[in-house]
């Protein structure tokens, strides 16, 4: 599978390095996105960001995501509880230029955040560093409009208490970017 995914990356890249299609002329890009999920364990999770970015080549975009993410736990013998996150990453973005109207992104997140856990008995809170990337669509309906589709996977935390990795499940993500 790492074989396949490598050589139809090489292939993206190639093919966009002679790209029929080019994205706009425009310098700066402004988004949103949105992402829901519910578990089978009873958590129901939802996760909003806003980026800023700013075009630095032609296709690659450099910028800030703060991002909002609340957490509903409901577990069978333990009291309810929640979580909320907010993190500030960079990002990076290459666009793969292949058309007018769709091109592949990959999107790369670095960053920090802080999240509280809150349930009836108990209240904690941590700060973590987190790396996050992911591989979607951007369909243009105006060269200024964009939605995007976006599977992010692989998000990783290090607790910076307790030096522990945690690894989060994958997320689909919607949304809207715009471009200046």
């Amino acid at each position: 599978m790492k074989k396949t995914g490598f050589i139809l990356l090489c292939f993206l890249f190639a093919f966009s390095s002679f790209s029929f299609g080019q994205l706009s002329e425009r310098k700066w890009v402004v988004g949103s996105t949105l992402a829901i999920k519910k578990y089978d364990t009873g958590i129901l999770k939802y996760d909003v960001d806003i980026n800023i970015g700013y075009r630095l080549f032609k296709s690659f975009i450099l910028g800030l995501r703060p991002e909002y993410h609340f957490e509903n736990y409901r577990f069978n013998n333990l009291p309810d509880g929640s979580a909320r996150t907010l993190s500030m990453a960079v990002y990076f973005r290459y666009y793969f230029l292949m058309g007018k109207k769709i091109q592949p992104i990959i999107d790369l997140n670095i960053g920090y955040l802080h999240k509280d856990y809150k349930n009836e008995n108990h209240t904690s809170y941590y700060f973590n560093y987190y790396t996050n990337y992911g591989l979607g669509l951007n369909y243009f309906i105006r060269d200024w409009l964009a939605l995007e589709a976006m599977y992010t996977f692989n998000t990783k935390f290090l607790n910076t208490l307790s030096g522990a990795f945690e690894i989060e499940d994958r997320d689909l993500r919607v949304g809207i970017q715009f471009f200046f």
